[in-house]
This record gives C-alpha cells, structure tokens and sequence, in this order.
C-alpha cells in the first residue's frame, strides 16, 4: 500500500459532532469502507467547552467489559466545570462494538470521569492498566500531575496523583478521583505524579497485570553542604532529589493496593539508593510496557530520563534494577541524537519472538530549539534483551523530510510513538509515529506515520516508506502557542475482525470554540486504504473594469463553479478579501472598491480537506471627462451631415475611434450604434430635432457612462 503523491491521506470519515468537541472514526487499511454519516449531539454541557483539549492523550483501555471488543480511553486535561472551576480535567472511555466505537462524542462514552480539582489537569495522561484485580475485566489509569493535598493552614501543595477505575460487566463504573479504585498521591511538592502513566504488562508472571507512573520532578534535595558547588545527598528509601522517579505498582486479588508514592514495589530513579540524585536528570519523564524484550516470560518496563532510557526486565520477584547503573539496557544520547522521555515498545516488528522497543528524538539534528525535523528509531529485542547501548546501534532510524529551520513550521518526527499491532495481518507488528507537519501540509496540523514490520524489522528507511500517512486536516490541530497537543495509539480491535486499529489524538482542534479537540480512529484490515483527494479550488480568471458611473463601487460576479473534487463533494466555496470574508456560494456578486482586490476562494469537501485559489478583481476609477459638443463627431465645431458620416465609416469602415467618444453619442444613450446616425440626421434634415446637452455650448456629459472623451479639437 503507498499513500497519494503528497503523501497526505485523510481517510473518508465517520465525524461525530460533539457541541462542540469532536470524535471522528473511520477506516485505514478497509476493503469495505463504512459509509459517510454525520451524526449530532443536541446535549449541551453547561460550562465551555474553549481550550477542553479533548484528545491531548488517548489508549487502548483493553476491554474493560469482558465482551470481546476492545474499549478506548480519551483525555481531556483542559476540561472545565461551571463554578470557575478550569482545567479541572476529564477522561472518557468509549467501548467497542461489531462496528466499532460505541457512542458519538462524551456525553454518550461509557464512563465520564470528571476531576474534582481545579488546575488539577485530571486526564493529562491515561492508560489502560490490564487486569489488576483479576476478575477478567481489564482497568484503566488516569493521571493529574498538578494533584494537590490540603496541608496545614489550608494551603495546597500540588504533588500530583494517578487513579485506577476498575473493569465490570458494564465498563467502567466510575465517576472520578472520588470513585477510584486506587488513589496514589504525591508527597512531594511539584514531583508531577501522573506526567506519564502506563501498563508495566506482568512483569512477576502472577497472573495480575501491574502498572508504571511516572514522576520526573521531585523537588529540590534538602540535605546539602555549603560548598562550591553545593553538595546534596539524600538518604536511602528518600525519594526527595531532582533526579526524578518511576513507580511500580504490582496488582493482587485485591487489585493496586498503595495509597502513595511510598507504597510503590519498585522505585527507579536517577541514583543507587542513599547516593545523591543526578540533578536534572527527570527519571520518569517517559514510561512504557516494553512487552517481553527478552522472552523470558516475563514482561519489562521502559524508563525514559534526560539523555537516556533504560529497559528493565522483570522477574519473580517483579523489576530487576533501580538505577541506570543497574538496568538490563542503558541507552545513551550521543553528539547528534538525543533520546529520553519519549519511549514506547514497538511490538515484534521482526517476527522473531522477541519484542523491540521505540525511542525518538523530535529535535533533531540540533535540538528543539533549532526546530529540528525529529528522528525515530528502532531497538530489536532478543535473547539477552535489548543489547544497544547509543543511538547508533538502532536496527531502524528514520528522520524527518522538513528542513531544520529557526523560523518555520515545526515538524518533530517523534512526537509521539505507539506499537499498532499486526495491522496488515502479515504476522509483524507495525508501528505509529506522530509528528507535527510535513512538506506541504497546514501548519502544525498533526499527522501520523504506519509503518510495516517485516523479516529484517521496520520496513523502509524514509518517511516515504511509510505504509500509509493520516493528517488531521486543519491547521494548529496539533500544536498552538507553544502547547503541543497530539497523540497516536494502537487501541487493539474495537469492531472484533481480528484486526487492530489505531486512534490519532488532536487536542487543538477547533469546532466552533478554540481547542476543543478531536480524536480520529481507524479499524485496521486488509487491502488498500481508502484515499481522500484534495479538491481543486477555481477562483476564476482575473477581472477587471471601470468605476463608469463615479460612484466608486462596481458590482463583479465571482466565479468559482470551476473548482471541483475528483472523489467526492465540495461542501462550501468562502471568499475572502484579505481582510474579511465576504460571502458564500460557487458565485458571488460582489461590489468592489476602485483599486486591484485579491479575492481568495477556499473549498472544503465532504472529507474535510481544503484547497485555496485567486483571482484578482482591478476597478479603474472614472476618467476626467473633456468639454465636447454633442453630435459634433468629427469635431469641426458644428453638427452637419459629415458627422453622421463619419460616424457610419468607425462603425462600419476603417475610421479610427475618435477622442472623445461622447461626442458621437447623438441620443446620450452610453453606446455608439446606428441610433446615433439616425438622431445626426434627424436633427440636420428633418426637423431639427433637439440633441441632449451639451448641444447649444461646449460642456462636459451630464451623464455618466462607459464612453469617455479626453479631448476635442472643438472644444479646446
């Protein structure tokens, strides 16, 4: 399969209309693609829905009602609740079904789960959790790293927290932090608890599945010496350094049984217990399920920190290591590359039994504040786990295709990484990667990458080798005012065809309010995707002409009937000015000022894309009028048969045009025709016809029209 010659796919889609937050769902690799349908939610939320960022964080749930279908859960950390209560933060979860997603936007999701603290950003993270009770009905994650506690004399500390919500037959039956099933709180002040959370698999092989959060700022160490530079030490057991931290939670019958950050079964951080915290380093700023790297049964967690990540596998007695010094693989940035916080496993992407694990770097070459293109790259698993110990030593890099640029549209290849499972059916799993924009996008738009598995691993060595490529179709959707806001994930088999499907998050986009989001999903099948061409935008051919009446204003006729889409409907022509919008509709009568106006038309079509074409309108202003004698044509001061003469040879014969053409307007009727020679002749031989003025003296017409007169030999 290959994408258009752009590269850019945007799948024909299901669009469900929240008022207003969005939730589109479609198909990527369908021989049979479902047909189009709008549907409209005519519930309305009593408070805003501006900046919800529906769609900032969005994952497979697992199947949290035992029916075979796999369920999705959604974030939306900007969510607000009447009362002034902003960025309180929500999660939705939405359960599959034979045709997929059950429910059109979050007033119908299976579980609204609301924050109950404002700032608290309820839903900047979620996970599904596997199952960690055990009763055959998988659970989920949801975190909020700006969670506080009340401490003495009423001030909150903001530590940050994570929730898990437990699986029943009918979902998840839950209303948020109050409902929990487990609350793990921070207790220390602006660890962000929550930033990331994640499945850890099983990572004993005890049957129940086990959970990773990260907290990748602990605060400041507090046992320092006055020296230059200070020295800080913590003791051992004492989370409170920079250096950041990953938590696992191991499940049990009774499902995750700790209350906080203490509770937690395996810590790893930035140091070996009782040595300092390597400052800066944020352990914990990245956490994933690695999947079984090793194939020992049990499975292993990814950690990512500033400048490198760690693979842990794990054992019996849960997680061995705590530190890098102590992880089973340690990759390192090097002089071009740098890695960390972004880390996902990649599935078996070479078939070989072992999983492999993702790992990018959106800035580069040079770091993000040279606005790199970004670079993503694959580790193999095998019988010794992950062995590669730099980014060099990656089976599979691939960097992005937009020049690295100060000033420009921000592409960061690597945004966002996900294992998309088996999509093709070939028996290797692929891969997702989100990036930002690409050559000849929309600004920051959002756009995701599937790549194909294969014998030798990741299949191609460029963007172009992509399987296929899904854009949001609106720009900003993905980035805006520095606030990255996209998201891609494999979210297993919603429809129940054997198949998995994929999901791309876009928390900035706009559908009637700013940054309400979107989340898209995509069932997975066999055969080619179904491929949205852009339609092709008509704004007609140039125009211009004269303001003939002086009122400075001439009405034109837009023209964009021309404009047409190969594969589907164009919903809306817009015109604009430049400055404003000036109507609808395939034509336009407008009144344009004197002066040359570029008018813009856009088209969208019944796939949301867009195409823009121009065409300029150029009014002349009126032009100064000489004094003439009317029916003097030939100018020799007096009105006689010669003029109806002369003015027969430049309608009929080789007479050049005369200066001024009002002049031989006998009736003042704006034309020159025969009419005129019949008014001349009318008024020298029959009855000496009275001509409109100025007939008695020289003057200028008292009429405006499109003739003109710049001189008479008359009149001087």
């Amino acid at each position: 399969m290959a994408p258009d010659r752009s590269r850019r796919i945007l799948p024909i889609y299901l669009l469900f209309l929240l008022l207003p937050l969005t939730f589109a769902v479609d198909l990527v690799l369908s021989q049979d693609p479902l047909p189009d349908r709008i549907l409209e939610s005519n519930h309305v939320w009593s408070g805003s829905f501006d900046s919800a960022m529906f769609g900032r964080s969005v994952a497979d749930a697992g199947d949290v009602n035992g029916d075979g279908f796999s369920d999705i859960i959604v974030g939306a950390y900007g969510w607000d609740l009447p009362g002034g209560l902003f960025d309180v933060g929500a999660a939705f979860v939405f359960l599959g079904g034979p045709d997929g997603i059950v429910g059109t936007d979050p007033t119908t999701a299976n579980a609204v789960l609301l924050g109950d603290q404002a700032g608290a950003e309820f839903g900047w993270s979620v996970a599904g959790a596997g199952d960690v009770n055990g009763d055959g009905f998988d659970d989920i994650i949801v975190g909020a790293p700006h969670y506080g506690s009340t401490i003495a004399g009423g001030t909150l500390a903001v530590e940050g927290a994570v929730f898990v919500f437990l699986g029943s037959p009918t979902g998840i039956n839950a209303t948020g932090p109050s409902t929990a099933h487990a609350s793990i709180l921070g207790t220390v002040l602006d660890s962000r608890l929550g930033h990331v959370v994640s499945a850890a698999g099983d990572v004993n092989n005890d049957g129940f599945g086990d959970i990773i959060v990260g907290m990748p700022r602990m605060g400041i160490p507090f046992a320092c010496t006055q020296t230059n530079p200070p020295t800080c030490s913590i003791p051992e057991n004492d989370y409170q350094g920079n250096g950041g931290a990953a938590l696992i939670f191991l499940g049990s019958p009774e499902g995750i049984t700790g209350t906080s950050i203490d509770d937690a079964d395996s810590v790893i951080r930035s140091h070996p217990p009782g040595q300092p915290a390597v400052s800066g380093d944020q352990v914990g700023a990245g956490v994933a399920a690695a999947g079984d790297v090793n194939n020992d049964g049990f499975s292993d967690v990814l950690v990512g920190a500033s400048g490198y990540i760690m693979v842990f596998h794990g054992s019996a007695g849960g997680i061995i290591g705590t530190d890098p010094g102590t992880a089973q693989t340690m990759i390192a940035s090097d002089a071009t590359v740098a890695i960390g916080a972004l880390v996902s496993s990649a599935g078996d992407v070479n078939g070989d039994g072992f999983d492999d694990i993702l790992a990018s770097d959106p800035g580069y070459p040079g770091g993000v504040t040279s606005n790199g293109h970004g670079a993503f790259m694959v580790f193999h698993g095998g019988a010794s786990g992950v062995t590669a110990s730099s980014p060099a030593d990656a089976e599979t890099f691939i960097e992005g295709d937009l020049p690295p640029v100060f000033l420009g549209p921000l592409q960061l290849l690597g945004w966002h990484l996900a294992a998309a499972g088996d999509v093709d059916g070939d028996g290797f799993g692929e891969v997702l990667i989100g990036g930002l924009a690409f050559p000849g996008s929309l600004v920051q738009e959002g756009t995701a990458y599937l790549f194909s598995g294969g014998p030798g691993g990741l299949v191609g060595t460029t963007l172009a080798d992509a399987q296929v490529q899904f854009t949001t179709g609106q720009a900003n959707a993905a980035y805006r005012s520095n606030k990255p806001g996209f998201d891609v994930a494999g979210i297993g088999d919603v429809n129940g065809d054997g198949v998995p499907d994929l999901a791309m998050g876009a928390a900035h986009y706009d559908q009637g309010e700013l940054n309400e989001g979107v989340v898209f999903v995509f069932h997975g099948g066999s055969g080619a995707p179904p491929v949205n061409q852009p339609p092709v935008a008509n704004a007609g051919a140039d125009q211009s002409t004269t303001d003939f009446d002086g009122d400075g204003v001439e009405l034109i006729t837009l023209d964009g009937s021309g404009s047409s889409d190969s594969d589907g409907t164009i919903l809306s022509h817009q015109w604009s000015d430049g400055a404003s919008a000036i109507g609808s509709g395939a034509t336009l009568d407008f009144s344009f000022g004197v002066g040359d106006t570029v008018v813009t038309l856009v088209v969208t079509d019944d796939g949301g894309l867009e195409s823009t074409d121009t065409t300029v309108v150029s009014i002349a202003a009126q032009p100064p009028s000489a004094d003439f004698l009317r029916a003097d044509c030939n100018a020799d001061g007096g009105v006689d048969v010669s003029d109806p003469i002369l003015l027969l040879e430049r309608l009929f014969g080789a007479a050049t045009a005369p200066d001024c053409e009002d002049s031989c307007d006998a009736n003042d009727d704006g034309n020159l025709d025969l009419a005129d020679v019949i008014a001349m002749l009318d008024h020298v031989f029959i009855n000496g016809a009275a001509l409109p003025e100025p007939a008695s003296a020289c003057g200028p017409d008292p009429v405006s029209d499109a003739l003109t007169c710049s001189a008479t030999l008359s009149c001087p």
